[in-house]
């Protein structure tokens, strides 16, 4: 172990010169000695957090958090999620006889390969933020991932789950060890819910049979129950009870304000909070205090100016819906009187050669229809895609325009906006922006 540790150390060191290597020396290990990292002393208290959507950010919070401990903390937040970050992490904080120097791992694991990384070692937690369709060209259906997932949940560990998505809060049906966390109807609640394509939520993900809702907070998620089996939304130990002005209320105590009002991140507050009372044994004054007026240093939130105008960049997942959808919410939320909307699609992915691009149909665009949304601009490759898309959303065509080119478009879009600017691409779509932009980021 002493070489092996010493030659992927090596390894870390030479590739962090070239700015890369978060994957790279954890994959000599393991290929060196499979089981390296069952013989090394990891940390006393290991949290995991997995999910389709938000584990970046809810991993980003929780590790804040167990700052507060006063105690030694290292994460992955260089984002490699597989089994060979997780072990580049903990080999690059061990010493030489393989003791990682930390006393608490906060790690985002990818949740198909949870059943992979978790076969060395089992979290003493795992937060499972939701499970919705991503990546189809990846991982086909929601419910594929679910039954991926569901291998690499070791017994022993306690899972901390999203109590209103049925599919992921079933993890924890029948079990012991489980912690729910929820959003209250009162703070976020669709008063007339949307007409979608799909419905992931319509069948009992324990018995099959047909689910029925006394109300849903976004797609999916919200109080559902099954007419044929036992298996309802389970009752929330820790949750966004209210949405006052611009903050969350926890638990109907405890103030936050977040970066962002949408119902997603209203999620990713009330995992980080549940698991810092559960897991990190915080108080919630301490957590609200740690959180409140937070902005997170992903990147993928970010504000920038341009002529004037006041804009915000928002990193959203191809062939995600929720990703989507949770951008536009900021747009809605938004108190801003006029507004400009621009949209990104130019590249689908950096890893599939692929051009599936149904998933666009799935996004609620229809939400732009908004007197405040003054213009949409529609960039990219797949622009016209995006285009036809559009024609289907009952928009006033005269605001919307379609400029293939983003670095043109970046290049123009200042003398073109009207009001606060809302860019929404993917992390493929990036430099091609901010390389033009005539304007400054914060």
């Amino acid at each position: 172990m002493f070489f092996v540790i010493l030659i992927c150390r090596i390894t870390a060191g030479l590739l962090s010169l070239l700015g890369r290597g978060s994957s790279l020396p954890g994959a000599v290990a393991l290929k060196l000695a499979p089981n390296i990292l069952k013989k090394m002393k990891l940390p006393d208290l290991i949290i995991a957090v997995t999910g389709s959507n938000g584990k970046t950010s809810t991993t980003e919070l929780i590790y804040e958090l167990a700052k507060k401990t006063g105690k030694t903390v290292i994460c992955n937040q260089e984002g490699s999620n597989q089994t060979e970050g997780v072990a580049t992490l903990f080999i690059k904080n061990a010493g030489i006889f393989g003791k990682v120097k930390a006393d608490i791992a906060v790690i985002e694991s990818d949740e198909r390969f949870c059943q992979y990384t978790f076969r060395h070692f089992a979290p003493h937690y795992i937060v499972v933020t939701n499970l919705f369709r991503d990546q189809m060209t990846r991982n086909g259906h929601n419910e594929f991932v679910y039954e991926e997932l569901k291998k690499g949940l070791p017994s022993i560990t306690t899972l901390i789950l999203n109590a209103d998505e049925p599919l992921s809060a079933s993890l924890g049906h029948k079990r012991g060890n489980v912690v729910y966390f929820g959003i209250d109807p009162l703070a976020f609640q669709e008063l007339k819910p949307a007409d979608r394509v799909f419905d992931d939520g319509c069948h009992c993900p324990v018995c099959g049979a047909y689910m029925a809702y006394n109300y849903r907070l976004h797609h999916h998620l919200g109080d559902y129950y099954c007419k044929s089996c036992d298996y309802c939304r389970p009752a929330p130990l820790h949750s966004v009870t209210a949405l006052t002005g611009r903050n969350f209320v926890l638990d109907g105590i405890y103030d936050i304000r977040p970066q962002m009002i949408n119902s997603m991140f209203a999620a990713n507050i009330s995992a980080a909070f549940s698991a810092g009372v559960e897991a990190l044994g915080l108080t919630g004054e301490l957590i609200s205090e740690t959180l409140d007026g937070y902005i997170m240093k992903n990147n993928r939130i970010r504000r920038f100016l341009t002529n004037g105008h006041r804009g915000i960049f928002m990193l959203s997942k191809h062939e995600n819906t929720m990703s989507y959808d949770g951008a536009i919410e900021n747009v809605v939320n938004s108190r801003s009187k006029e507004k400009t909307v621009v949209v990104i699609f130019d590249l689908l992915s950096r890893k599939y050669i692929a051009n599936d691009i149904s998933w666009l149909w799935d996004i609620n665009f229809e939400l732009l229809k908004n007197e405040r949304v003054k213009k949409i601009i529609l960039s990219g490759c797949f622009a016209y895609d995006l285009a036809t898309r559009f024609e289907f959303t009952g928009i006033d065509s005269k605001i919307i325009s379609v400029q293939p080119d983003v670095r043109v478009m970046a290049s123009s879009l200042g003398s073109m906006a009207s009001g606060e600017i809302f860019v929404m691409t993917c992390f493929t779509d990036v430099d091609g922006f901010a390389s033009r932009l005539r304007g400054d980021f914060e």
